[in-house]
């Protein structure tokens, strides 16, 4: 293990390593973005030099993404609270043995986010002909970009997750409503759900903010997935069409509440590496809880059958961050195995979604 001292001035929101391993880069309040290359010892170990710094945002950087292009090589996106996205191109060279990395800012772009930018990911290259760079915002909103350097980004279609669960939840609740009542109760019922509706709208745009999306790794355009997380630690799997710029919801089992949410909003979700099991693993995290999803298929996006099982572990106080003596990462220690949660589904269809 090795460690590095950052240049940053105030609180590092995230880190990220590139998918060769060999680049990592960290952003800070201090509105600064910086660069690290990783330097292999004749001993066997490695340390971590620092390579470029980049000062252009106007507010702290929240989040970052690595893209490691098929023509432009290493190509880091960064978005935070001033609603800028930025992409740079990472170039490597050599100088009388020392490494050297310059950096070829491509236009930066304000996009249509209305609210902070809290999370960034780009679809995996070898999945579209065209760079795609989705982005997370506290507006609610998830939105898709196509890169296009050096021009601007086109927004090629944007889902709003918790918006879309209350709109579904409340058409529900009013078709039930008819389905029990006379007309004139009905409708009188309806009257007060839309008042109290547009009465919530406003309070409901930052707690149905969106913090954190993840895409399946997959390397074939049919399993383009999106894992989303949201403020009020709901979680959502969307399977994005191509051909319709459109996205499609994966329906997760509707269980006792609280089990599918984490009691604290979601910070990261991830998932596992493919590496040819017949079964994928997604990660959401919160302060207070992990969630562990297993989807029992070789892909979301494809098997229209499929079973899941979910995993809770609930972090010690000790565990959590800002606690005294808090650890990095989650241990053994930290970790009570007899309090893991699991539950298991079975589901055999999906629900369309328009984009």
């Amino acid at each position: 293990m090795s460690s590095l001292v950052t240049q940053h001035k105030t609180y590092v929101h995230h880190v990220s390593l590139d998918p060769s391993g060999s680049l990592l880069a960290s952003c800070s309040s201090d509105k600064t973005v910086e660069v690290f290359h990783r330097r292999t010892l004749t001993g066997g170990g490695a340390v971590w030099e620092p390579g470029c710094a980049m000062h252009d945002h106007s507010g702290p950087v929240l989040r970052m993404a690595w893209c490691q292009h098929r023509e432009h090589g290493p190509l880091l996106a960064t978005a935070g609270a001033d609603r800028w996205i930025y992409i740079y191109r990472i170039i490597i060279s050599s100088h009388e043995g020392r490494t050297l990395l310059h950096t070829v800012r491509w236009s930066p772009v304000r996009g249509y986010e209305k609210d902070v930018i809290t999370d960034v990911a780009f679809v995996p290259p070898q999945q579209y002909h065209a760079l795609l760079l989705s982005t997370a915002s506290l507006d609610g909103c998830v939105r898709l970009y196509e890169v296009h350097q050096p021009q601007q980004f086109p927004c090629v279609c944007r889902i709003s997750p918790e918006a879309d669960a209350a709109a579904e939840g409340a058409s529900d609740s009013a078709a039930c409503a008819v389905g029990v009542s006379a007309g004139s109760a009905a409708a009188e019922r309806r009257e007060d759900a839309s008042a109290s509706q547009s009465a919530s709208s406003v309070p409901l745009l930052r707690s149905g903010g969106v913090t954190a999306i993840g895409w399946f790794p997959g390397s074939a355009e049919r399993t383009m997935t999106l894992a989303v997380g949201t403020v009020s630690g709901r979680f959502f799997l969307y399977r994005y069409i191509k051909d319709s710029n459109s996205f499609m919801t994966i329906s997760l089992p509707q269980v006792e509440a609280g089990v599918l949410r984490c009691s604290a909003p979601v910070c990261n979700v991830s998932w596992a590496s493919c590496v040819g099991r017949r079964f994928q693993l997604l990660s959401i995290c919160s302060r207070s809880e992990v969630f562990i999803l297993r989807l029992n298929c070789v892909s979301p996006s494809i098997d229209e059958k499929r079973s899941f099982e979910l995993f809770r572990v609930p972090l010690e106080p000790s565990a959590r961050p800002g606690a005294a003596r808090a650890r990095s990462c989650i241990s053994p220690r930290t970790i009570n195995a007899h309090r893991w949660l699991c539950c298991r589904w079975q589901t055999r269809s999906t629900t369309s979604l328009g984009g």
